[in-house]
């Protein structure tokens, strides 16, 4: 019998976010590159009160104690013209580290260009973002188990 070796799957790879890429949230910049200096951070551009960006909240809620022990950060970014009515983190049950603010600068414009992705408007667009920036996941649109698959891809 022949034994093949453990072969680890590298990470997929979508690009990076630059350095300087930041966020406002309370009051206060965040640059993006802080959020994910312990573990990657997930960030989520969304439309709260459209599916399929209610149905992926859901999922992050029903998920809560997971991501809680997981501990790492998420940042739930609505962009400026998506925003009709106040967003409340607390009203979908997610995990206590999420960072919930409007889009105002442009960031997702300034990521997706930085990428060189394409993108049709369809919200949520999900990144896991490493400590050097680097983006190591993508999701847009919705699936089934959008999150649980990006736990499953945060401990790969």
């Amino acid at each position: 019998m022949k034994i093949r070796p453990l072969v680890q799957r590298e990470k997929e790879f979508y690009g990076f976010i630059s350095s300087d890429s930041q966020i406002e949230a309370d009051g206060k910049t965040i640059k993006l590159n802080d959020l994910a200096k312990e573990k990657p951070l997930v960030l989520c551009f969304i439309d709260p009160i459209r599916e399929p960006t209610k149905h992926t909240l859901k999922e992050f809620g029903a998920m809560r104690e997971t991501y809680e022990k997981w501990g790492g950060n998420i940042l739930m970014a609505v962009p400026a013209e998506k925003l009709t009515e106040p967003f409340s983190a607390e009203k979908w049950n997610l995990p206590k580290q999420t960072i919930v603010t409007t889009d105002t600068n442009g960031l997702m414009e300034k990521i997706l260009t930085d990428t060189k992705q394409q993108f049709n408007d369809n919200l949520p667009l999900i990144f896991i973002v490493e400590a050097n920036g680097k983006i190591t996941f993508r999701s847009d649109g919705y699936r089934i188990g959008t999150a649980e698959l990006i736990y499953k891809s945060l401990n790969d």
